[in-house]
């Protein structure tokens, strides 16, 4: 009896300690509600991490970073034998260290010359941020110096390289490593070195995720290279000082709300190609979207009111570009039989006079065309926000709404069974609607004061334009084109209601 409950309080200490018991797989495990880390006891690296858009388990976005090597361990760099040695390094948990779900302190097994590596890993703000550190202790278990240069590897391979969609969604699917100096995001080529700003963060992302490590604001000089993988991914080394280092690691979605929450400046790397300006309205955006999801309970849903928000928002401004294009079609029709007929009696310099000074007696100015274009111009930057809000919220991978599976990607409602260059191997059917949507609209288009020649004209451009945006949207991610779909509706809707209103006695007949 007394030997049995021997065996049973060793079990009991040995899961207490965080070490893996016989016959399992020797990786020590990491949770929290938004993270998941597996750390081989080989090597002490991070061979699996888990980051989730909201709670893991819950259904909503995650993402892998792991590879075909680790997403995360300790090299060597120029000595591939001690890299090697590194790698099947034994890792155990220290005894009477801090050990549970968050975190982990293991120490190596010596190296040749008595030194044994101490590293610690612990997740903080619910698993979105893992701090680590290493530290280096003699025979004596005394801290020391006494070892090789020594680099942190961040890798990720196939598990950010997703699968290359078709024509203009590919252009945004690359991997890249960026780093952040003073707010402004850096893109590094392979085979880039730099030295990382103190406190800047240093990472590879792809579109909507990213694995992001901060140097320390003090505590030694640090070097950073990367180079491009087999597999399609990223590999940043980040070279560490002597003595004991450390640096924290950020791994998830990158949308602002999470970003925002990180120490420095980390919120920079989402949708860093716009101005400050546009950026802000992209936010504004992202946050009306999340505010509409939470309501509807599906993106798909909430993007359709988001066109329909923008809409009523962006009223005023439509009608007084309504105005103002009326303003113009009225002076255009009026000047045309003059125009007509100078054009046809007079030639040259006495030609070019005639018509300043028709376009003096009507009151046209130089600025008098911008006037046609505001109603361009005031949607302009509104779309520009909208697509980058779209295209860079991972809010919408894996989202479904009626046949479409992944909002984030283009629809592919059907397999063609061939694939055509730029367009690829799938039939996507949103663009169809939304371009008879389009068509639609232009054959009802029509503005007061406007004669039959510039009413054909304009109808004709409408149309031509609707198939060059079924061109230019046919391979964008689906929530892209159901947001462009969901305006077009609600422009269709409004000519249609003010053609039913314009009839005798105001209501359809």
């Amino acid at each position: 009896m007394r030997l049995r409950t021997r065996g049973w309080l060793a079990v009991a200490l040995l899961c207490l300690s965080g070490a893996p018991a016989a016959g399992q797989a020797a990786v020590y495990t990491l949770t929290d509600r938004e993270a998941r880390l597996e750390i081989a006891a080989e090597g002490a690296a991070v061979v699996r991490w888990q980051a989730c858009r909201t709670a893991c388990g819950g259904g909503g976005p995650a993402h892998t970073f792991a590879g075909s090597t680790p997403a995360l361990q300790l090299v060597a760099p120029g000595y591939p034998a001690l890299t090697q040695r590194l790698r099947r390094l034994r890792y155990e948990p220290i005894p009477g260290a801090a050990a549970g779900p968050r975190a982990l302190v293991l120490e190596s097994a010596p190296l040749a010359s008595g030194v044994r590596l101490r590293q610690r890993f612990e997740l903080r703000d619910d698993g979105r941020r893992l701090v680590w550190s290493l530290s280096r202790h003699g025979p004596a278990g005394r801290p020391t110096a006494e070892a090789p240069a020594l680099a942190l590897r961040l890798q990720t391979g196939e598990s950010l390289a997703r699968s290359p969609s078709a024509g203009f969604t590919g252009w945004f699917e690359s991997v890249r490593v960026v780093s952040l100096d003073e707010e402004r995001v850096v893109h590094r080529a392979a085979g880039d070195r730099w030295t990382p700003p103190p406190g800047q963060w240093n990472g590879i992302r792809n579109r909507l995720w990213g694995l992001m490590a901060r140097v320390p604001e003090s505590g030694g000089s640090w070097s950073a290279t990367t180079r491009a993988v087999s597999d399609g991914g990223r590999r940043l080394t980040l070279s560490l000082p002597a003595g004991d280092a450390g640096l924290t690691l950020f791994a998830g979605p990158i949308e602002p709300e999470v970003l925002a929450a990180q120490p420095g400046d980390l919120q920079a790397v989402w949708i860093n190609g716009l101005w400050d300006w546009l950026r802000t309205l992209a936010r504004g955006l992202y946050w009306l979207l999340e505010v509409l999801v939470d309501w509807a309970g599906n993106y798909g849903v909430a993007i359709v009111l988001l066109a329909l928000c923008v809409k009523l928002l962006m009223l005023p401004l439509t009608l007084l570009a309504a105005r103002w294009q009326r303003q113009v079609n009225m002076v255009q029709a009026a000047m045309r039989p003059a125009l007509d007929r100078i054009k046809r009696d007079m030639k040259g310099e006495r030609q070019a006079e005639a018509v300043i000074a028709l376009h003096r007696e009507h009151g046209v100015t130089p600025w008098y065309p911008v006037k046609s274009l505001f109603g361009v111009l005031i949607q302009l930057p509104v779309f520009i926000g909208v697509f980058d809000m779209l295209l860079y919220h991972p809010g919408l991978e894996g989202a479904a709404f009626l046949w479409v599976e992944d909002l984030a990607r283009p629809d592919h409602a059907l397999t063609l069974g061939f694939s055509l260059p730029f367009f690829g191997g799938y039939l996507n059917l949103l663009p169809f609607v939304m371009t008879g949507i389009n068509l639609a609209a232009a054959s009802l288009s029509g503005m007061a004061g406007m004669d039959a020649a510039a009413h054909r004209r304009k109808q004709w451009n409408l149309a031509a334009m609707a198939l060059l945006f079924l061109l230019l949207f046919y391979t964008f991610p689906a929530g892209m084109v159901l947001y462009w779909t969901s305006t077009n509706l609600v422009h269709l809707l409004g000519e249609l209601g003010g053609r039913l209103l314009s009839r005798p006695g105001g209501a359809p007949a």
